[in-house]
């Protein structure tokens, strides 16, 4: 039995450097190959960016003059005078759809997690907006069909009235075979 345990502590501690020979090995080809890759992004997209900073801080065209760039921030002031309100009405739109998102989500997940008695009425209502946008869709393409309310209106005034397959792209069957008897 002591042979057997001293033929094992050997071996053991053996394999515990290739281990770490191994692992540091497998590190050197993982940084190896990055390397090309760093390159590569530095190259086609961090040099681009750069350039494009340095473009968009000199005025008007400057920056292609034989006198050289003129940098001023004065584009950068036009833009936050011009976007900074749409960005703040962006920002308190997520908030509230956010606030509106956490005021229904939480006691929908509650009870459709839950079996109450009303959970397939929350899942129905849950889904039912998802068909809002479908039935819009659907009502305006048979409004501006040409048999349809507006189609001999939008006719009269000289506007096309919509045709009938809204695909009417060369893959659509039903085009092409409509096609192919109207040419022959």
């Amino acid at each position: 039995m002591t042979t057997e345990s001293t033929s094992l502590a050997p071996l053991g501690a053996v394999e515990v450097p290739e281990l770490r020979r191994r692992a540091r090995s497998l590190r050197l080809r993982t940084a190896l190959f990055l390397i090309p890759a760093g390159i590569l992004a530095a190259l086609f997209l961090y040099a681009p960016l750069a350039l494009m900073v340095d473009v968009s801080l000199t005025t008007g065209s400057s920056f292609l003059s034989a006198s050289g760039p003129v940098y001023a921030v004065d584009n950068y002031a036009l833009m936050v005078e011009r976007y900074i309100p749409n960005l703040l009405i962006t920002v308190q739109l997520a908030f509230l759809a956010m606030v509106v998102d956490l005021v229904f989500g939480f006691p929908f997940a509650y009870i459709l997690v839950r079996r109450v008695r009303y959970r397939d009425v929350v899942r129905a209502l849950m889904v039912f907006p998802m068909f809002g946008a479908l039935y819009v869709a659907f009502g305006m393409r048979f409004l501006l069909l040409p048999n349809g309310a507006l189609g001999q209106i939008l006719t009269a005034i000289g506007i096309p009235a919509m045709r009938s397959c809204s695909a009417c792209r060369p893959s659509c069957l039903r085009c092409r075979s409509s096609r192919s008897r109207s040419w022959s």
